[in-house]
């Protein structure tokens, strides 16, 4: 079975959300909270400030329409939350015998949510970790309320505790977090009120979009229009938006190209059918500089937002090239932004492509999804079946797992009723 399937259902369920769309969008761009992790001395490629070659999509008349009557083919799909089974993924980084990856170091974790006065989670809580009089990490809580602190991956130097702050609208608890002890920790902003169910939802679609990945990009274009029942009982319907980041490698047409979010489905497909599977040549793609521009150059909204991203691949970043971003210290920067990464494995994928993948989503406290099939290949026809590293995960059809883990974004905020 083709690998395109993939990208079926997945267009399914973008075109279900932008159906139940509200219109929106007016709220102000989020202001990136800086952040930097550290490479290990044995890194060798020291990236240096580099504009990436982003172009935007062109805008011309949809040329297409849909059959409706058209049949989808199932396309089942597993998934993994590496931070819920942490002793299994940490077993899992140990024993990682792949080709070169960026190894930061997730080995000491603090789990730090925030609720209000209700009992709550807060989504867009701002939590500063100190360490003396020096500020060391801020990130913004995502949508249960949570963020994660590494202080191995920033280089936090050894002490014997922490001092956490959160604050949301002004209000705000400072504590004293010992080093090496409890992990989870739970903070209560008395004063901060129940927040009201409207919510903002933007989506981004990073795809990558040389010439492998053209039976994927083709389905994508041909379904747009499909049905889109899956999601249409959410109620109420979360003010939506999506983005699209199209990626290929050096020395093609381009290395990444973008559009900004839109509430509009005509200008999302419009969109999409521009898009054409060229180029790449070699395995690794630009997906540092793809990571980069998705996180710095879209205009995610600032606040009550829950930002999420897909990203749809085949194959690592390239790790040798002399100047070029860096997907470790990206996925740092979305992580303290409150934007989740959800990686999304295409057949094709090697284990240095799982190993990073799931480093991302675990970072950005997403999931990492990738296709099964009836026997241990990676390809075929659809199944149970995986060859990526994992001892246990759940499978169901793609689209029903992509909808519900949007489902489970939206419920810890009591948006769906």
């Amino acid at each position: 079975m083709s690998k395109k399937l993939i990208i079926t259902k997945l267009a399914i369920f973008s075109l279900a959300l932008s159906v139940t769309a509200c219109s929106g969008g007016s709220a102000k761009p989020i202001e990136l909270l800086p952040v930097t992790v550290v490479p290990p001395a044995t890194y060798p490629i020291q990236p240096a400030p580099l504009h990436p070659t982003s172009i935007p999509f062109p805008t011309t008349t949809p040329s297409h329409t849909v059959d409706q009557q058209q049949i989808i083919p199932e396309v089942r799909a597993g998934e993994v939350n590496d931070n819920e089974r942490w002793n299994e993924y940490l077993t899992f980084r140990k024993t990682y015998r792949g080709p070169f990856v960026h190894d930061v170091d997730v080995s000491e974790r603090y789990i730090i949510k925030a609720l209000d006065v209700a009992g709550n989670p807060i989504l867009d809580a701002l939590v500063t970790v100190w360490q003396g009089q020096e500020k060391v990490w801020q990130a913004r809580t995502v949508s249960s309320g949570t963020t994660m602190f590494f202080p191995r991956a920033i280089g936090a130097s050894q002490s014997d505790e922490f001092i956490v702050s959160v604050n949301k609208d002004g209000i705000a608890q400072t504590f004293t977090m010992p080093r090496g002890g409890q992990e989870a920790w739970v903070v209560n902003l008395q004063g901060n009120q129940p927040r009201s169910n409207r919510v903002n939802l933007d989506v981004l679609f990073l795809l990558d979009s040389t010439g492998s990945m053209g039976d994927e990009i083709a389905v994508l274009q041909s379904s747009v229009q499909s049905i889109a029942d899956q999601i249409d009982s959410f109620h109420p319907r979360p003010d939506l938006r999506f983005g699209l980041v199209t990626y290929r490698d050096r020395g093609d047409q381009y290395v990444v190209k973008k559009a900004d979010f839109t509430s509009n489905v005509w200008t999302f497909e419009n969109r999409l059918n521009n898009v054409q599977a060229k180029g790449g040549g070699d395995y690794p793609e630009s997906l540092n500089e793809a990571l980069y521009v998705a996180i710095h150059e879209m205009d995610w909204r600032d606040e009550n937002c829950i930002r999420l991203v897909f990203l749809i691949a085949d194959a690592p970043p390239h790790l040798d090239y002399a100047q070029d971003f860096d997907y470790a210290q990206e996925m740092a920067i979305a992580a303290a932004n409150a934007i989740k990464v959800f990686p999304i494995a295409a057949s094709g994928a090697d284990d240095q492509a799982e190993y990073i993948f799931r480093q991302i989503a675990q970072f950005t406290q997403a999931r990492f999804i990738f296709l099964t099939y009836e026997g241990p290949t990676n390809g075929g026809e659809p199944g149970d079946v995986s060859t990526m590293n994992v001892n246990s995960y759940g499978v169901q059809d793609l689209d029903d797992l992509v909808v519900r883990l949007v489902r489970e974004e939206l419920e810890p905020q009591a948006f769906l009723q």
